[in-house]
């Protein structure tokens, strides 16, 4: 990152960070061989095989002392007592680069889930099977991923689901649970990679600048945290009209009416049978958007005021010497502190 932006890098950089990457490992294995176990007059060390993966976790490897255990005795180093003969530091290195590619292989056959989502998995996995002995169907595979809270569901997953779980397969096949498993992390990273673009497109639309969003995710995900009439989940009109609230709006009759018919306009429904409308957060953007742009019930006016009044506090009291622009992610934060 370079002034605060990120830049591309060519491969020949990227290799060089790769070398700088392995060298700085070779280091610290090199100090745990030699200044943690070894002494000055002994030739080889026999540290505790608990002590072994506690090291490699400083190059983040992470596994098991018992997997320790068998990946040493596969190489031929010997074990006794839960304690592993490393005669030169290089078998350190070793042991380390096939600790690696055993989590590599253990990371790729759980599809990037942790061992308990893994476990969650199996178990409606293994309730849906029952005594058929078959697999499992994309919209079965859906409601798992929807049981464990990676998705709402909604109309739309169900096709995303069918096309990214069986990629021109015939539609009659069923699923294992690797292939489950597989299917359900490509899905998830095709609903993640989507929603990273239409949150950008939001952001264009309504002239916001990328680095601005996490602010407007933060005030977001505070107003769903609040809505003491939501789920806690979604995004719901209540919860927008404590929004336009602390952004300086008051809410009539008549503007109440209007708030919610633009609310309509925007939001899509939570779920596959759900009837509650919400706003995903790329929706939340474009309604900001229109709010400011239509200046409803004084939003953008007070915005400004506040802008204002903030900074020619902050100019009297000599912390900046010209008043700039604060955007609307910004000045929703500070409201948001103001309110409290």
């Amino acid at each position: 990152m370079e002034n605060g932006s990120w830049r591309e890098i060519g491969f020949k950089e990227f290799v060089e960070l790769c070398d700088m990457r392995l060298h700085s490992e070779k280091l610290y294995l090199r100090a745990f061989f030699r200044d943690r176990f070894r002494g000055a007059s002994s030739n080889c060390i026999q540290p505790h095989l608990r002590d072994v993966a506690e090291a490699l976790q400083g190059v983040k490897v992470h596994v098991r002392p018992e997997q320790v255990e068998r990946i040493a005795m596969d190489l031929g180093y010997a074990v006794w007592a839960e304690f592993v003969t490393l005669v030169h530091e290089t078998d350190l290195f070793v042991l380390a680069q096939r600790c690696r590619m055993l989590e590599k292989q253990r990371a790729w056959e759980r599809a990037g889930f942790t061992l308990q989502e893994v476990s969650r998995f199996q178990q409606l996995f293994d309730h849906f099977l029952g005594s058929a002995g078959r697999g499992l169907r994309a919209e079965e595979l859906l409601y798992i991923v929807h049981q464990l809270g990676m998705t709402s569901r909604s109309r739309s997953d169900e096709a995303d689901m069918t096309a990214t779980a069986y990629n021109g397969k015939d539609l009659s096949e069923t699923m294992s649970l690797e292939e489950c498993l597989h299917s359900a992390r490509r899905f998830l990273d095709k609903k993640e990679m989507d929603a990273r673009s239409k949150e950008l497109r939001s952001a264009v639309a309504t002239g916001i600048p990328e680095d601005e969003l996490d602010y407007f995710r933060a005030f977001y995900k505070q107003l769903i945290a609040e809505d003491s009439q939501g789920n806690q989940r979604d995004f719901t009109y209540f919860a927008l009209c404590r929004g336009v609230q602390i952004m300086g709006a008051t809410l009539t009759v008549e503007r109440n009416a209007e708030l919610e018919q633009m609310f309509k306009e925007h939001a899509v429904y939570s779920g596959l049978s759900s009837q509650m409308l919400h706003l995903p957060f790329p929706k939340f953007i474009m309604m900001i958007g229109t709010l400011f742009k239509l200046d409803f019930a004084n939003v953008r006016t007070h915005s400004t005021r506040k802008e204002e009044d903030v900074q020619l506090r902050r100019a009297s009291a000599g912390k900046i010497k010209t008043v700039s622009s604060v955007t609307m992610g910004k000045y929703l934060m500070r409201a948001r502190h103001g309110a409290r």
